[in-house]
């Protein structure tokens, strides 16, 4: 049996763990980039499909946003989705190269995947966030048909998203921290 890897060393690949080779066509991270000016094409490039799928309909959902309601804070949301993709494309054709990352998930050997993606959100926490949103986004056009609502709301309250966004996280990191014990509970002394 193997030694266990030495924290912040560099992870064996793979192919050399598990006998399983890198793709013979080598994935021009550079490419990718170029081709993620269009949401979700760099890594329809790359090979990841589903992921590429789903920038794609984000960006076409801020755009829809935009257009139809004339919401100018969905700008911002857009930038940030175009730039990750361009950034994530340039990265994950990176991880596909040296055989980490397959469309339907990570391969290798158990200790690399659990090393690689730990901390990185998984399929079902995506598949929930988008299906709230969903819900969210669907009620309120459901609202404003009763006239309860008026999505003029969102342009003038914008900012209140950004602050329950912002606090959420927050209270998520230091959960997380404090079940890993790098935050004490309280009534522990220093």
């Amino acid at each position: 049996m193997p030694p266990p890897p030495i924290s912040g060393a560099p992870l064996a690949s793979p192919s050399s763990a598990s006998g399983l080779q890198p793709p013979l066509l080598r994935k021009s991270p550079a490419l990718a980039v170029f081709l993620g000016l269009y949401p979700g094409l760099g890594h329809v490039y790359a090979g990841l499909y589903r992921r590429g799928i789903v920038f794609f309909f984000l960006a076409l959902l801020c755009f829809g946003t935009i257009a139809a309601f004339e919401l100018p804070a969905f700008a911002l949301l857009l930038s940030f989705i175009w730039l990750f993709n361009l950034l994530d494309a340039h990265r994950q054709t990176h991880l596909v190269n040296m055989g980490y990352v397959a469309d339907l998930g990570v391969v290798g050997d158990p200790a690399s995947i659990q090393a690689l993606s730990k901390g990185l959100p998984n399929w079902s926490s995506a598949l929930l966030t988008m299906g709230v949103g969903s819900v969210v986004f669907g009620s309120l056009g459901w609202l404003e048909r009763l006239g309860i609502w008026r999505w003029s709301y969102l342009g003038d309250y914008w900012f209140v998203l950004f602050l329950a966004a912002g606090a959420w996280l927050i209270f998520v990191a230091l959960r997380q921290r404090r079940a890993q014990g790098e935050i004490p509970t309280q009534g522990a002394s220093w």
